[in-house]
């Protein structure tokens, strides 16, 4: 995370004692520990200890609310339009047959008839959003370099939004929040909770609590990530936490095993990934770390069997189908590839200006993809990694969050805002979507199989968020990418272009 914004909390002698991380709950509430002391000690560890309210709101103006009154004082919208948007109510779902009804959006926005109000209010968006960088400059030659077009087809179409299931955000650039695993299940994180939405009949059910652990760490667990695969659900924490929960054990919402990553006061779990190991043949969850380790956990025996340390703060990583190699990205320019089991790096991948958040391996094993905060997503073909395929353009902000579907013909990629992507990895170049909304995304994923190959989207905004289902047009499983007639009532306001480009930045 950016050293920047980390608050600094004077405590009289204790600089990295992990017993220190035990008395954390008291003092982060205690308004007189936080102040700007700028001790050495803690300036030089690059304290990591947050106000969570400070961080939420870090780039400041995203939630619709204040975006409404924003558009209010630039005389967009009147003020009739501005309480009626403000005190919007919401159906708990909103499906495309309800927006041709209603003649509102995804959201149940309705956005005054005639007129350019819809245009103006996205532009607006566009021209003031202000994403965050860490290395300055790094943003400035993007519309030189990624330049040309993908069409716009319709891969996927809006289906649902769920409006009362609200994912929650906690650390601004963590976007890995939502994990849909089937139709009936898709999984998000509630700041101390993980919930279960079930799109069949719109229930929502808690399969986690941070109340029903049995430390005092667990118990102050605020969830910065979330992973999820078969039956194993992992839970990362902000102060270094992790707990792990079987799904498949519905008597409890306590895990089966809960602890401390790392003590280090620069601890926060920044990303979870579970694998299967490849010498054990187990199941493990590795953990990327602020403190500069990456560290595997044994899901069986819950206990941490390898740690490899890196030269950045790590963001996240993507283990290859067989496992043997991951991809690693971070608090640095270059991504690398590692050997799985000893940590060795066997590639390094240079071209990003600014720091990686996100990054995927197909399940094809034919693509990687690193996602940063200079507004690129660079795509690999992973026999050649010497030069990027492509580098596709975001159109306002990082990109914080990527993900394949189960069979890699296609790839999302999130922005921190109002935007996913959607990519045929068949036609990198050619054929690609934009997806439209308004607020910050927890995150993004597939449902993982051929019967229900629906894209998630978790929407966080306080006032128009929810969980949003979009499902694959039937058309595009025959290669025609036509409008599929649903979509002539999603509103597309782009005025910039849907960038990419083939040559390296």
């Amino acid at each position: 995370m950016d050293e920047m914004l980390r608050t600094r909390i004077h405590v009289a002698e204790v600089a990295a004692d992990a017993s220190f991380l035990r008395y954390y709950q008291e003092l982060i509430n205690d308004e007189a520990m936080l102040s700007d002391i700028g001790d050495e000690r803690w300036a030089n560890a690059g304290v990591s200890l947050i106000d969570l309210d400070q961080l939420h709101d870090f780039e400041v103006g995203i939630d619709f609310g204040q975006f409404l009154a924003d558009l209010r004082r630039q005389r967009v919208i009147d003020l009739q339009t501005f309480f009626e948007l403000r005190e919007l109510k919401r159906p708990a779902q909103v499906t495309a047959r309800d927006m041709r009804a209603a003649g509102h959006d995804a959201q149940a926005i309705r956005w005054p008839a005639g007129g350019d109000v819809l245009a103006r209010a996205r532009r607006r968006r566009l021209d003031t959003y202000s994403g965050y960088i860490n290395v300055p400059g790094s943003q400035a030659q993007l519309a030189e370099v990624v330049d040309s077009q993908f069409t716009d087809e319709r891969i996927f179409s809006f289906a649902t939004t769920f409006t009362e299931a609200r994912p929650s955000l906690l650390h601004f650039q963590l976007r890995n929040l939502v994990f849909p695993l089937s139709k009936a299940c898709t999984l998000y994180s509630d700041k101390t909770t993980v919930k279960r939405l079930n799109a069949d009949d719109g229930t929502i059910a808690t399969v986690f609590s941070q109340q029903k652990c049995k430390t005092s760490f667990g118990r102050s667990l605020k969830i910065s990530t979330i992973a999820a695969a078969g039956q194993h659900l992992i839970v990362g924490g902000l102060l270094g936490q992790f707990a792990y929960k079987r799904l498949d054990s519905v008597d409890t919402l306590a895990p089966q095993a809960e602890g401390m990553i790392t003590f280090d006061v620069n601890g926060i779990t920044n990303h979870a990934d579970i694998v299967a190991q490849t010498r054990s043949g187990g199941v493990a969850a590795v953990f990327s770390s602020n403190d500069r380790y990456l560290r595997t956990l044994d899901l069986a025996s819950a206990t941490f069997v390898a740690s490899h340390a890196f030269d950045f703060a790590i963001n996240c990583t993507a283990a290859s189908p067989g496992g043997k190699r991951r991809l690693v990205v971070g608090d640095a320019l270059d991504t690398l590839v590692i050997d799985a089991d000893s940590g060795r790096t066997l590639a390094t991948l240079a071209g990003h200006k600014d720091y990686s958040f996100a990054c995927a391996w197909s399940p094809d094993d034919r693509l990687l993809a690193t996602g940063n905060q200079d507004k690129t997503c660079r795509i690999y073909d992973a026999r050649n990694l010497s030069t990027p395929l492509h580098v596709v353009g975001a159109q306002l902000g990082a990109v914080r969050s990527l993900k394949f579907n189960h069979s890699g013909a296609f790839l999302a990629l999130a922005e921190p805002i109002d935007y996913v992507h959607v990519i045929d990895t068949r036609t990198v170049g050619q054929r690609g979507q934009l997806l439209e909304f308004w607020g910050g995304v927890a995150g993004v994923g597939f449902c993982g199989s051929d019967d229900d190959d629906s894209l998630w989207v978790g929407n966080s905004d306080p006032l128009v968020g929810g969980l949003m289902r979009f499902t694959r047009n039937a058309r595009t499983r025959g290669r025609s990418l036509a409008m599929h007639p649903e979509d002539a009532a999603m509103p597309h306001t782009q005025d910039r272009p849907y960038l990419v480009e083939d040559v390296v930045l």
